[in-house]
């Protein structure tokens, strides 16, 4: 979305805000086989959580035009494809 993440609460029946308030994301994903470790993607940053996006890092932030659209785990690693700048791998290694 344009302002951050959203979850599903089926029982209210309605989107509700998740965390990164105020950025522009274009791909959340579990990481490394466990639904508490997750990455989200956006316009200049990569954001990691390993607390089920209670709290956020962020993993890339050096290009802040850069746009990081695709997400992919693999073995422990994070492939993130992004708009013009190439791809990039990562070592999570996520830890609460």
């Amino acid at each position: 979305t344009s302002n951050g993440l959203y979850a599903w609460r089926p029982e209210l029946q309605t989107w509700e805000p998740a965390g990164l308030d105020g950025l522009e994301l274009h791909s959340v994903i579990s990481v490394t086989g466990s639904s508490c470790n997750l990455a989200a993607g956006g316009v200049g940053a990569v954001y990691l959580s390993a607390d089920c996006g209670r709290s956020w890092q962020v993993l890339d932030a050096e290009n802040p035009f850069v746009r990081f659209d695709s997400l992919i785990s693999s073995s422990g690693n994070l492939i993130i494809g992004s708009k013009g700048a190439g791809i990039f791998e990562y070592d999570t290694n996520l830890k609460p």
